[in-house]
């Protein structure tokens, strides 16, 4: 009964509007004196703050600094002039330019719906002035964001690796293989459709041009090389190249773009301070929770249920089914923040590797992105194009499928994520 009585209540406050994060607190402070004591509350601030005040964390925020000043800049045209030399001239080559150019701009901001926002408000002119229809121009931008979940450096992954007490590096390393899947499936899906439709090639771009598309893409593409290379090289910790990649990141929009002005620099310090807030209070404020699930042995409960699960293929299924499904309606966070330790004692039970488990769940819940009825990356997209959601499912539907075949992938075959791991020593 306490166990429905607190989930319950949870999912009532998210149902009668209330945002997540102060869901969770209100659950928090109105179960505490019911399952444990009301001495207890003067405990939840101190939970609160102890649960941010990770050291791993602060490449949170920095990565989501740099993430905007490239996002400011010149960065996201250079990625689609970038990306457009290499599949512009194929059968659909627009598509597929936003899917690869958003891969390409994750390595460097880190976050899906920047991702979508920056490569989608230049691409959705240009698809529809080529005579794509505009719901399979935003379906076609959704799908980057969420085909670029597993491109390094992710927030989720940071999340992650804190969360369950993963490598982080690990975690990058073995993302990178299944993000590159994830686009190659994502790529020829794109020149199906467009065969299918009578889509336009691109023109390409003017050999004249090709030199200057390469030397301006190679120092924004440096940001992800210095970003991986120093973190799986031993170079510096991932809360050391946050701070790397903010240097980086005004150095080149300085002197190689040229873009961004010293005025704007107030307005992208509020932005990502903005999100960071979001991030960090739910962070605080789901931790609190889990807290009194803890005190309820919720974790324990749910582990002795799994434990019934008779073999490893089922468990992991179900954890497709369940992530999935939970994703659908809530963001990643809380997802992360509730289920995740409840189940690390059981995935080490069955001899999953953590490393392995954590890039299957960002595959799972990168499908999430997408799904209705609470997509980030698809209401992005939406707003973009300004179209309801009911016009674009349908076109995105494929997407979906495509991507939750590439799932079940990543779940099955563990060398594809384990691969660079242990070849780097991690795993």
């Amino acid at each position: 009964m306490m166990i429905l009585l607190s989930l319950g209540f949870f999912f009532l406050l998210l149902a009668s509007g209330m945002p997540i994060a102060f869901a969770f607190g209100a659950a928090t402070v109105t179960l505490i004196p019911f399952v444990v004591s009301p001495e207890v509350l003067i405990n939840v601030p101190q939970r609160m703050v102890s649960s941010v005040d990770v050291f791993v964390l602060l490449a949170v925020p920095m990565y989501i600094l740099s993430g905007t000043i490239m996002a400011s800049g010149g960065v996201a045209k250079t990625m689609i002039d970038l990306a457009m030399l290499f599949v512009g001239r194929i059968r659909g080559g627009l598509g597929m330019t936003v899917i690869t150019s958003t891969v390409l701009f994750s390595g460097i901001s880190g976050s899906s719906s920047a991702d979508t926002a920056a490569i989608g408000s230049i691409t959705l002119p240009a698809m529809r002035k080529r005579g794509y229809p505009l719901p399979l121009a935003t379906a076609i931008v959704a799908a980057g964001g969420a085909t670029a979940v597993l491109i390094p450096p992710v927030i989720d992954l940071v999340l992650i690796g804190t969360i369950a007490n993963i490598s982080i590096a690990g975690l990058f390393a073995g993302a990178l293989l299944p993000g590159l899947a994830n686009c190659i499936a994502a790529l020829v899906l794109t020149y199906f459709i467009a065969r299918r439709l009578g889509l336009p090639t691109e023109p390409g771009l003017p050999w004249r041009d090709i030199p200057r598309v390469l030397l301006r893409g190679i120092p924004a593409f440096g940001m992800a090389v210095i970003i991986l290379g120093g973190i799986l090289g031993g170079i510096f910790t991932p809360t050391e190249a946050g701070g790397v990649s903010i240097v980086y990141a005004l150095l080149i929009e300085a002197l190689i773009f040229r873009q961004l002005k010293i005025a704007d620099l107030p307005k992208i310090i509020s932005m990502s301070a903005r999100i960071t807030g979001i991030v960090f209070l739910m962070l605080a404020m789901g931790s609190a929770f889990g807290w009194v699930l803890n005190f309820l042995s919720i974790p324990q409960y749910v582990g002795e249920l799994v434990t019934q699960i008779p073999n490893k293929f089922l468990f992991l299924m179900v954890v497709n089914i369940v992530f999935f499904f939970v994703g659908c309606f809530l963001e990643t966070l809380p997802v992360l923040v509730i289920l995740l330790p409840m189940l690390m004692p059981v995935v080490i039970r069955f001899g999953i590797h953590p490393i392995h488990f954590g890039i299957l769940l960002e595959a799972n819940l990168g499908l999430g992105f997408i799904t209705p009825p609470v997509g980030v990356v698809l209401f992005t997209a939406c707003s973009l194009s300004r179209l309801p959601l009911e016009p674009v499912v349908r076109p995105l539907l494929p997407y979906m499928i495509i991507l939750g075949i590439m799932a079940l992938l990543v779940t099955y075959w563990a060398g594809l994520s384990m691969f660079l791991p242990r070849l780097l020593g991690y795993a």
